[in-house]
């Protein structure tokens, strides 16, 4: 209790800067000193419950020496766990007007005892502490009179002045808290650092040891000596820029305010968002003394990207200090960081004082977030709003930093709502937010902004536009772009033999072309007709969807990143990319021309900002933006179309308002004519013109769809913890409890799993190929896998690389139904993984085959729909 309690005081004097300091002295009202020697006494108090029968019980030679001098063990006492003792003792101890003067008010009292039992991931429940009043689970006398002789000793320890302070009751300073609690007690329970000191201990001796044992870990762990810099510099040094772009220049130009900012930019593609993003973030460091950045993006490909910039601008920043740790975070960050490490990517192999570690505290998904510096999933930050074991600790790892969140128009109605939760949540623990978008419609504009700022925004201004929070009041601001944007729109086929012959035409002097789509098997369609059509050479195309195992599907994404991306390009070498929605956010790729299934009109916007990006020679007959818009059939122009698979992909509702609004359209005007598309696919009015059948269509679905919006937001709200401005009371600590459970494991009902977003269920698989009796992890049989043997580390590293997620709803049941390795169960990494297993070249799920082929990924068939991959 000492160790954690002297890890707490250590954070709270070295690692907790700026607004969220100055927000916990103020639900304390005390001074920042006096406010940190009672949350050490906090944090010490959390294993005061181990003082018990339950727990001293596990141990039988020393249980015998307390029994000795009349303490009980009952037989049932070890069903209650430690944290539920801890709960139940402090809530009496808290009150207790001798050992506190003037005691804790009952509802305080209470809240102390939740947060501090609750430190293994989930508060402790009213039912919990309940169940502790039972003789036989809190002891006798002489236990009480244990915890109680602990309580003081700690107090004293800590050097506490008596009692003349109220806690407010902010639900924002328990689940702080909470976080730092569980955080000093992952720290201080390291025998690396704090080891056993033996059974005959000199306490005040042990405690000098013990201040200076928790100084040395954090300073190791990384957590001390770095502070935002307080050093204003320019645009230009920032980025090494010439100048600024318009936008820029205005949200450089901002403000800065000693309140949690917030900060909506709503611009095109190219205007310089993630520039002007970072900008702010290292200026409300500067000034509010944030104490970090976390970038979150939609996708472990952007993620992976986006990993590059940061790290490109953190070196300008802070150069030479290896103190400053970078965090990739996303489900196989860890592995995607080795893979770049093999490859001396710079960006992740460790250079300048080994500010980047592959193996580092920080590295376990619960603890990802807690780095100062990370780029990761927008989904590691939502998981932080869900009732999962460790959100409080999550949040505590948000509060006081900047958070940036791009593409937010891309996110459905259950995300968005968990993101207004995760907003509200940020703002209450003192942490300023950026979000970017380049299309956002006014409903979900006004929704965010309010859960952040809790009033209503302006007056609208033309698009593009800036909101930002200024002394509690949002602000909003027009903002030229730098540049206007044609596009020239061609309506086609969904036919992909026809797309072939128009390609290899359009790109006869050269060019770099796109086809989107909106399923795996649509893009392995149109690949294979592009491959058998004999216009093009096997290097001139390529397939990237996220049907792939992992080790594949990372050397596609390079490679279309050096193909496709900024850097310079041979215009009369042509190259042909087919993908799927994988590429439409936040990668930085640049296409002379593109092919778009149809999709939401604000996607395809999205899909057509990825052309003619930047600046550069451009092939003959490809000098202006060309997007071919691949359109479903309809029977006549008077029906509505079949929208097919991607109907189970998108809202069918939007999708036909898209179709309407974008059929007979010639061109596309960036950023123009971008808002106006936006809101007539969105916006309540009927589209003109619209004729009798589609409308009808539209009209029937239009109750279906709130009807589905209206389920999605009531699952998010199931799912969510309860809002910070929630009473303090034991429902809201038993509503924030983590009771759902890691979305990892298919064998657990939709219904309990802490899900970042809806969709089918999936399952990850594992592909090794068998030859004779034996396992393999590659087709050339040279590698074999033992799966009654624990992976190695090397071993589980290779194992993840073969690793792809199947959601095919044909497949799922019967993989869900089939085992994991027993071997597995103790690997964090693949304790849920099935094994697919390959004969010559194929898999069997079911009715169903699987074809495992290096350019199409995995391809699955019917028996009846076989063709040789």
């Amino acid at each position: 209790m000492l160790d954690v309690g002297h890890v707490a005081a250590e954070l709270w004097d070295g690692a907790v800067h700026g607004l969220i300091r100055g927000k916990v002295s103020d639900w304390m009202g005390l001074p920042e000193d006096s406010a940190g020697r009672w949350l050490a006494f906090f944090a010490a108090l959390h294993d005061l419950g181990k003082a018990s029968p339950g727990f001293q019980g596990k141990r039988p030679e020393l249980a015998r020496g307390l029994k000795a001098d009349g303490y009980d063990f009952p037989k049932t006492a070890k069903a209650v766990p430690h944290g539920a003792v801890t709960a139940y003792a402090l809530r009496k101890l808290f009150m207790d007007q001798e050992l506190c003067p003037g005691g804790f008010p009952r509802n305080t009292a209470q809240a102390l005892a939740s947060a501090l039992g609750g430190h293994h991931g989930s508060f402790i429940s009213s039912l919990e502490v309940q169940a502790v009043k039972s003789f036989r689970h809190r002891g006798n006398s002489h236990w009480e009179a244990a915890r109680k002789r602990f309580f003081c000793q700690l107090a004293g320890a800590f050097r506490l002045e008596p009692k003349s302070f109220a806690i407010q009751e902010d639900p924002a300073f328990f689940v702080f808290l909470a976080g730092l609690v569980s955080v000093a007690d992952w720290i201080g329970s390291s025998e690396d650092y704090f080891p056993y000191a033996g059974e005959a201990t000199d306490i005040p001796d042990y405690e000098k040891r013990s201040r200076q044992r928790a100084k040395t870990a954090l300073q190791e762990l990384g957590w001390l000596g770095w502070e935002p810099v307080r050093q204003q510099t320019t645009f230009q040094e920032l980025f090494g820029f010439p100048k600024p772009r318009p936008l820029q220049e205005v949200t450089s130009s901002l403000a800065v305010t000693q309140e949690p900012s917030f900060l909506l930019i709503e611009a095109p593609m190219g205007e310089g968002k993630t520039e002007a993003a970072m900008e702010r973030a290292d200026s409300w460091g500067d000034v509010q003394g944030q104490r970090g950045i976390y970038f979150a993006l939609p996708s472990q490909a952007s993620s992976n990207q986006m990993y590059g910039r940061v790290h490109e601008f953190l070196n300008r920043r802070y150069p030479d200090d290896a103190r400053i740790q970078l965090r990739l975070l996303h489900g196989r960050a860890s592995f995607v960081m080795e893979a770049r490490r093999l490859v001396d990517d710079p960006a992740f192999s460790g250079e300048n004082g080994g500010r980047e570690s592959a193996v580092s505290w920080f590295s376990p998904k619960k603890r990802g977030l807690l780095a100062p510096f990370g780029v990761g999933t927008v989904d590691q930050a939502m998981m932080s709003a869900l009732k999962s074991r460790h959100a409080f600790v999550r949040l505590f790892g948000l509060a006081g930093k900047t958070v940036i969140i791009d593409e937010v128009h891309a996110y459905d109605v259950y995300m968005s709502d968990i993101l207004v939760r995760l907003l509200e949540w940020l703002r209450a623990l003192g942490t300023s937010v950026v979000l970017l978008s380049a299309t956002l419609p006014a409903e979900k504009r006004r929704k965010l902004s309010q859960a952040f700022s809790g009033t209503l925004p302006p007056e609208e201004v033309p698009y593009p536009r800036i909101t930002w929070m200024e002394n509690g009041h949002l602000h909003c601001r027009h903002v030229p772009a730098e540049m206007e944007k044609e596009i020239h729109v061609r309506q086609m086929r969904q036919d992909p033999e026809a797309l072939a012959r128009e390609f290899n035409q359009a790109l006869e002097n050269g060019g770099a072309a796109a086809v989107v789509v909106n399923t795996v098997d649509r893009a392995q369609e149109v690949f294979r007709a592009l491959e058998d059509s004999g216009f093009f050479k096997p290097e001139e195309l390529l397939l990237f969807h996220a049907r792939f195992p992992l080790g594949l599907r990372k050397e596609i994404e390079d490679q279309a990143l050096s193909l496709f991306g900024k850097g310079d390009r041979d215009p009369s070498r042509r190259t042909v990319l087919v993908a799927t929605q994988v590429v439409e956010q936040s990668l930085d790729l640049d296409f002379d021309l593109m092919a778009t299934d149809l999709a939401p009109v604000d996607l395809v916007l999205q899909r057509a900002g990825r052309l003619h990006r930047h600046s550069r020679v451009r092939p003959p007959g490809l000098e202006k933006p060309g997007l071919w818009l691949l359109l479903p059939d309809r029977e006549s122009k008077e029906e509505a179309p079949d929208f097919g698979g991607s109907a189970k992909i998108y809202d069918p509702w939007v999708l036909l308002r898209s179709f309407l609004v974008l059929k007979d359209r010639s061109s596309l005007k960036i950023p123009g004519g971008l808002e106006s598309l936006v809101e007539a696919v969105y916006g309540p009015e009927n589209i003109p013109g619209t004729p009798q059948a589609p409308q009808t269509f539209l009209d029937e679905m239009a109750e279906n769809r709130e009807e589905n919006k209206a389920s999605d937001s009531t699952k998010a709200k199931m799912a969510e913890i309860p809002p910070p401005y929630s009473p303090v009371n034991p429902k809201f600590f038993n509503d924030f409890r983590g009771d759902l459970e890691d979305a990892d494991d298919p064998r657990v009902h939709q219904a309990f799993l802490a899900k970042t977003r809806l969709g089918p269920p999936s399952v990850n698989v594992v592909c090794l190929h068998r030859s004779g009796d034996g396992l393999f992890l590659d087709a050339s049989c040279k590698e074999p896998v033992d799966l009654e043997m624990p992976p190695t580390r090397e071993m589980e590293e290779k194992l993840i690389l073969r690793e792809a997620s199947l959601s095919h709803q044909g497949i799922f049941p019967i993989l869900q139904n089939t085992p994991a390795p027993s071997a597995w169960k103790r690997n964090g990494t693949l304790r849920h993984h099935r094994v697919l297993v390959f004969e010559n070249g194929a898999a069997r799920a079911g009715d169903f085959e699987i074809f495992l082929d290096e350019r199409l990924g995995l391809v699955i068939r019917k028996p009846q729909q076989r063709r040789c991959a």
